[in-house]
């Protein structure tokens, strides 16, 4: 499998949001209100939204802060994987 990295794009919003769909971390604290699409869109717009895909197919998306850790080492904010692709390493 190989893999490869882009950066978001604000169009694509709902193809990212379908990939925390009926996760655990959607169930538990993204999925009342505007909770995801905010946060995807905040990401987004600082172009900090890497996204992960497999023959062309998105399959992972996550927010990447470069100066996260006290600004000294970057921090991994958010991370989705799609129904079907997790589990498997």
């Amino acid at each position: 499998m190989i893999l490869e990295f882009h950066v978001g794009q604000s169009e694509r919003l709902k193809d990212y949001m379908e990939i925390f769909l009926d996760s655990p971390l959607y169930q538990r604290y993204l999925s009342e209100g505007n909770t995801l699409p905010t946060m995807l869109d905040s990401a987004l717009a600082g172009r900090r939204l890497v996204v992960a895909s497999v023959g062309g197919e998105d399959i992972a998306a996550m927010e990447v802060s470069m100066n996260g850790f006290f600004g000294m080492s970057p921090y991994l904010a958010l991370l989705g994987v799609k129904k079907g692709w997790r589990g498997m390493g």
